[in-house]
């Protein structure tokens, strides 16, 4: 009798531990996931501003080339 009762206590203890590590892996996998959602805004986020300096740029450069090939043409 003691053996099935050290059985039982055993086999309830290794399930407490399954739950415990399954319950903390989740919390670890939930927090991981919300770190890569506030990252995927930050990178869109630097993407457009990204792309709105080179087309700012790109827009300096077609002033700077009509500028230069407006003189060009004087000559």
């Amino acid at each position: 009798m003691l053996e099935i009762m050290k059985m039982i206590l055993w086999t309830v203890f290794n399930i407490f531990l399954l739950f415990a590590t399954i319950s903390a892996d989740l919390y670890s996998s939930l927090a991981s996931l919300k770190a890569l959602i506030g990252i995927e805004k930050d990178i869109t986020i630097m993407i457009n501003d990204y792309v709105k300096k080179e087309l700012e740029r790109l827009d300096y450069l077609k002033k700077i080339f009509k500028i230069q090939f407006a003189q060009e043409v004087q000559e």
